[in-house]
């Protein structure tokens, strides 16, 4: 990722402000979701074991967005 700050005397546009914003709220959303998935595949009841293949299924899930986003 580039350097998302200038620095000088003058500082990036309104624009391109919320084009960041836009992207980083995108990615944040991703992010959550991932680890949405990622949770509730470990913790769906928290008495008994997690399932292997549920928790195999849920980071193949959780890579492919995470890679998509990209």
């Amino acid at each position: 990722m580039t350097r998302q700050i200038a620095f000088g005397t003058r500082g990036p546009s309104r624009a391109v402000l919320e084009d960041r914003i836009r992207e980083l709220e995108a990615r944040t959303a991703t992010l959550a979701e991932a680890v949405r998935l990622l949770t509730h595949a470990l913790g769906g009841n928290p008495a008994a074991e997690p399932c292997e293949a549920a928790v195999a299924q849920a980071a193949r899930e959780a890579h492919g967005l995470l890679m998509a986003a990209r």
